[in-house]
C-alpha cells in the first residue's frame, strides 16, 4: 500500500482487521439499502456527495438535500 509517497506494508493482523471491516461495512450498507427500498419512498434525500453516489450506484433514486429544498421554494 502506498500513501503520500510512502510504502506501507500492513501486518497480518491489520490486513485481517481491514478485511473484516470491509465485509461488515458491506453487510451494513446492503442492509440499509434494502431498508430504503422497502420504505416505498420515491426518492432518498442525502447531504453527503459520497452517500448520493453510493445510493445511486445501488439503483436508488437519490437527490441532494439542497436540491429538494430549492425545488420546494420555487
Amino acid at each position: 500500500m502506498k500513501t503520500l509517497g510512502v510504502s506501507v506494508t500492513p501486518s497480518d493482523w491489520e490486513r485481517q482487521f481491514l478485511e473484516k471491516l470491509e465485509k461488515d461495512y458491506a453487510k451494513a450498507a446492503n442492509r440499509r439499502v434494502e431498508e430504503l427500498r422497502n420504505a416505498g419512498a420515491d426518492v432518498v434525500v442525502a447531504l453527503c456527495p459520497f452517500a448520493l453516489e453510493a445510493l445511486r450506484g445501488a439503483g436508488l433514486a437519490a437527490e441532494h438535500f439542497v436540491s429538494v429544498v430549492a425545488k420546494a421554494l420555487v
